[in-house]
C-alpha cells in the first residue's frame, strides 16, 4: 500500500511540474494579454508584469533556442544578464536590459518611445513570432513549446522557442 501511495504522488509530481499548453497562435496571445498590468505601477509605465530572457538584446538574436519565462521566475538566480519585455496592449510591448551580477543589479531605463509589436503566423506547421520595431521585423522565432514550471510557491509559464534566422 505504501509503495502504490509512493509511486502515485511520484506520478502527480512528475507531471505537474512541467504541464505543457496546446500550442496555437490563441493560447500564445492569451498567455501574452494575461500579463498585461490592469494599472501601470510607476512614471515610466513598468510593472511586475513581464517576459524575460537570459541575455542581452544582441545575444537573443543569435542564440538556437531562447527560454522565454514570465515575471515570477526568479531569473536573477539564474543568469547574469536579461532582457524583459511588458505588454502594454494586446500584440505590443515594451523592453528593459538588467544586468543581475552587479551590486546592486542594474537595468536600462524604458524608452516610451521604442515600442515593438508582434505577430503570430502558423506556417508549414510551426508557430512564429515575429518581431518588429517601428515596423522594421527584428525577431522571427518558431514556438516549440509553452509548459508551466512550478519554483518553490509560484507557478511560471515557460515559452521555448528556436530562433528562425
Amino acid at each position: 500500500m505504501k509503495l502504490t501511495l509512493i509511486a502515485f504522488l511520484s506520478f502527480l509530481v512528475i507531471t505537474s511540474y512541467g504541464q505543457e499548453l496546446h500550442l496555437s497562435k490563441h493560447s500564445v496571445t492569451k498567455l501574452f494579454v494575461k500579463s498585461i498590468p490592469e494599472k501601470l505601477n510607476d512614471a515610466n509605465g513598468w510593472s511586475s508584469h513581464h517576459w524575460t530572457f537570459c541575455g542581452t538584446d544582441s545575444s537573443i538574436s543569435m542564440s538556437d533556442t531562447i527560454k522565454m519565462f514570465n515575471n515570477s521566475y526568479p531569473i536573477g538566480g539564474h543568469c547574469c544578464q536579461s532582457i524583459s519585455w511588458m505588454f502594454y496592449k494586446k500584440h505590443f510591448f515594451r523592453t528593459q536590459e538588467t544586468s543581475w551580477c552587479m551590486e546592486p543589479p542594474l537595468s536600462t531605463a524604458i524608452d516610451l518611445d521604442q515600442n515593438y509589436n508582434i505577430k503570430l503566423k502558423t506556417t508549414d506547421k510551426n508557430l512564429h513570432l515575429k518581431v518588429f520595431k517601428s515596423g522594421r521585423k527584428v525577431y522571427d522565432f518558431i514556438i516549440v513549446k509553452i509548459e508551466y514550471i512550478k519554483e518553490a510557491y509560484t507557478k511560471s509559464a515557460l515559452i521555448t522557442m528556436v530562433n528562425s534566422h
